[in-house]
């Protein structure tokens, strides 16, 4: 069994910094009317995350959108854990 990442919530050109909602989300309503398209109902989007390269805005957007969407499998991830984990790799 494989996961893809389809969604990625930061873009890398001139540094790495959120992609912003409406890219974000516009890239996601695409992969989801490919998926209806198909008839493939069920199967999953996978997000990429970077969270060591979180900034607030970042931060701001994945809270309302896990918020928002069911999510299936995901690790419980939230600033202080990223500050703990950056602080544990330095």
């Amino acid at each position: 069994m494989r996961l893809d990442a389809h969604l990625d919530v930061l873009r890398w050109k001139g540094g790495g910094r959120f992609r912003g909602t409406w890219r974000f989300l516009s890239r996601m309503r695409r992969l989801m009317a490919q998926r209806r398209k198909a008839g493939r109902w069920d199967e999953p989007i996978g997000l990429l995350t970077h969270h060591l390269d979180h900034d607030e805005a970042t931060w701001l957007f994945l809270e309302r959108f896990l918020a928002t969407f069911r999510v299936t499998a995901r690790r419980q991830l939230t600033r202080e854990t990223a500050v703990e984990l950056k602080a544990f790799s330095a």
